[in-house]
């Protein structure tokens, strides 16, 4: 039975959660807390595929396997780095650097699309002996679908981050959303320029930040204009880069065997937004909140409203999964 613990808004269940309070970002330094954050989890790499791949380690007990976003600067640490601390408190995180993203190389063109991003993190997940809980942000959410189809051994639950892949059907002749970062080879100030236009608040562009997305984007920038440029220029292409089966993914959540939590943006992508809540009518059993003031790593913008809500959802479905943990902090 669908479980609907989420308030009417706009005549649609939805529930607004709230800003991180103005004291919190007041007294919070963003560079001050990722430094902080990093103390609590391990830099690890692992042999897969013929490459070293790397993720993030924190925590311990229930596994919970984190899967950044597909834009050229997203990876573990930039999706994830200030909810890693919250999370690790009660289970064991994984936070993976896709191929061709952060600090895992890819193998080369074969590793362009979903697919095999997805068969990728299944393989992750069996060599590291993983049945996790998963979180997906943006093209994540379409990934982490993935394997809770083509894997449901491995998995627990879904949680989906504004994912536009993950449950939107764009109209064919529509254009495809395509990465404004990846033209030309990152510089400095088109990388400020970037978090400046991603970012609903604003305060999380520093200078440290700047500099240390520039970095990530520069080792990537080469494989990812191939990927976009594979990757099409209209709705049917990117539809069809987003298909199981033969059809959207999204059209298969009615299949979908596990609790799944979706989170939302109100400010991010509000064209998707009807197609969030017709994935959430199709699923067994689903949340759905929305969080205002928020851009696409609503994670990163309000961590402590959107940690305490994943938890909380995690805690209801699997009351025994999370167990307190005294080996990380704030």
């Amino acid at each position: 039975m669908k479980i609907a613990r989420v308030s009417a808004i706009a005549a649609v269940l939805v529930s607004v959660a709230s800003l991180v309070s103005a004291q919190t970002l007041s007294t919070l330094n963003p560079d001050q807390a990722r430094q902080r954050a990093a103390k609590t989890w391990q830099e690890r790499y692992t042999d897969l595929d013929g490459r070293k791949v790397h993720y993030l380690e924190a925590g311990s007990g229930v596994p919970l396997v984190l899967v950044h976003g597909g834009l050229l600067w997203e990876c573990a640490e930039a999706n994830y780095w200030a909810v890693i601390p919250a999370l690790a408190a009660r289970y064991h995180v994984y936070a993976v650097d896709l191929p061709g993203w952060g600090f895992t190389p890819a193998l080369g063109p074969q590793e362009y699309f979903p697919t095999a991003h997805g068969q990728f993190v299944i393989r992750f997940m069996k060599a590291l002996g993983l049945k996790a809980h998963l979180i997906g942000n943006s093209r994540a959410g379409w990934i982490v679908q993935y394997v809770a189809h083509e894997a449901p051994d491995l998995v627990r639950s879904l949680v989906i981050i504004n994912s536009g892949s993950g449950w939107q059907i764009l109209p064919s002749d529509a254009p495809a959303p395509r990465s404004r970062d990846n033209v030309e080879p990152p510089t400095i100030e088109s990388v400020r320029q970037t978090l400046q236009r991603f970012y609903f608040n604003k305060q999380f562009v520093t200078d440290a930040w700047v500099k240390r997305v520039h970095e990530i984007s520069a080792r990537n920038h080469a494989f990812d204009a191939g990927r976009t440029k594979a990757g099409g220029t209209t709705g049917a292409d990117r539809n069809r880069m987003l298909e199981y089966h033969g059809k959207h993914m999204a059209l298969s959540a009615g299949e979908l065997n596990v609790p799944v939590l979706m989170t939302l943006s109100r400010e991010d992508n509000p064209a998707s937004h009807p197609d969030a809540l017709t994935f959430y009518k199709r699923l067994k059993s689903g949340e759905l909140h929305m969080f205002a003031h928020s851009g696409h790593h609503v994670q990163i913008e309000q961590s402590d409203r959107w940690a305490a809500v994943v938890l909380d959802f995690l805690s209801a479905h699997f009351p025994q999964s999370g167990t307190p943990s005294s080996q990380h902090g704030y």
